[in-house]
């Protein structure tokens, strides 16, 4: 939920039907998550059904169909969902999702990047007269970036640019600044 780039996120968005070994088989993802003309099906286990033999298996497969139909697959497991601080940092900025962030402000944080990428979230606030909380609904809306697997601090960075580790959720387009 807390990353601004995807277009759309569907639960259980539609049911698999296929043959395999002459038995009729159903499968229904967890979540569709679509950016631009990119569909990803993705698959939440825990790590341990993940990494069952028979589940590997059978989530290739489906991968392979997908993929005739131009979806990408991925299994996702709990340690990711739950991987701190990442999830912290989401819980956190989630809750300033419904801070509106006028024009004005974002003129404001535009005009504080004019001369380099990156700044400490409390510099960034002073520098743009924006309280905290409004900067990082900007976050959610992909105006700017932090990194996700640092704890979320007022010294943390923040960045015009993906800043950190680039883990999934992130298309290859969005590894790189321009």
């Amino acid at each position: 939920m807390a990353t601004a780039h995807a277009d759309s996120w569907q639960e259980q968005p539609f049911a698999l039907e296929y043959h395999h070994e002459e038995a009729k088989h159903r499968y229904t993802p967890d979540l569709l998550v679509c950016w631009g003309s990119r569909r990803e099906v993705v698959e939440i286990k825990d790590d341990r059904e993940a990494e069952l033999p028979e589940n590997q298996g059978r989530f290739a497969l489906i991968g392979e169909l997908l993929a005739e139909h131009g979806y990408s697959f991925r299994v996702w497991r709990r340690s990711e969902v739950c991987a701190e601080p990442r999830l912290t940092n989401s819980n956190l900025i989630l809750r300033y999702r419904c801070i509106e962030a006028p024009t004005a402000e974002r003129e404001r944080i535009r005009r504080a990047f004019s001369s380099t990428t990156e700044l400490p979230l409390h510099k960034l606030c002073e520098i743009s007269e924006m309280p905290a909380q409004s900067v990082l609904r900007l976050v959610l809306d992909g105006a700017i970036h932090i990194d996700w697997w640092e704890p979320l601090r007022l010294e943390s960075r923040v960045s015009v640019c993906p800043i950190g580790r680039q883990v999934w959720p992130c298309t290859s387009e969005e590894t790189t600044c321009r």
